[in-house]
């Protein structure tokens, strides 16, 4: 996914480009080409079926190398789900335009994944059950989920600047979050009602654990390591 950049050399895809001379307009169409690309990500995901190695095929039809998730846990390319009669989404950006933390794979990940789940709880709470939840819980909920997607984005930045320390700290502490996010789902949704929305949480939990999980390797790999190819 482009996760990891040892020399820092996305300052190196500014060279050659003379001085960045944006406008307003110019920098909202780039957020807006931003925004689609979190669509894109999430209406894949929504399309996988949740099968194993969905987040690696997931990264192939986003344009991301399988090879910066840093593993494929064991599947080979045939064991990896198919999505070849889905539309793959088109590029927006043109090639000569900056490389911004907003199309970082992980945060692209992140974003969408937390959007759903902000969302979907907004609709739960319109529910008739959702309106019998206590206030206490429900912004325990809320504040737990917030934390997990903050901490995870200053992770990002930090990769971003190549402090993998930096990064690794904020990942564990997202990761913290998203257990204390999952204990406090098991007090809030408690109705046998709950039990698919629950699940549906839950499998998008563990899938940002996975993420993190393995951007953390990678930064462990990168902070002890010469900077060469990481291992297969």
């Amino acid at each position: 996914m482009n996760s990891f950049n040892p020399d820092n050399s996305n300052e190196g895809d500014w060279e050659d480009k003379g001085e960045l001379a944006w406008s307003e307009s110019d920098w909202n169409r780039y957020l807006a080409n931003c925004s689609r690309e979190v669509s894109n990500f999430l209406n894949l995901y929504e399309q996988s079926g949740r099968e194993p190695g969905h987040l690696d095929e997931i990264a192939r039809h986003m344009g991301w190398e399988v090879s910066d998730w840093s593993s494929k846990d064991g599947f080979s390319d045939d064991d990896l789900p198919d999505f070849s009669s889905e539309e793959i989404p088109e590029e927006d950006f043109e090639p000569s335009e900056p490389y911004t933390l907003h199309r970082h794979p992980v945060y692209i990940v992140t974003k969408a994944l937390f959007v759903w789940m902000r969302s979907t709880f907004e609709n739960y709470l319109e529910s008739t059950i959702g309106k019998q939840a206590t206030s206490k819980l429900t912004w325990k909920y809320a504040t737990v989920l917030q934390e997990a997607e903050h901490q995870a984005i200053m992770g990002i930045q930090a990769i971003d600047m190549a402090d993998y320390g930096l990064a690794i700290c904020h990942f564990k502490r997202s990761l913290s979050a998203i257990n204390l996010t999952m204990s406090t789902l098991s007090e809030l949704l408690v109705e046998k009602s709950d039990s698919k929305y629950r699940e549906e949480i839950y499998a998008r939990l563990f899938d940002l654990r996975e993420v993190y999980l393995r951007v953390i390797g990678e930064c462990r790999y990168f902070e002890n390591s010469d900077f060469g190819e990481p291992p297969l």
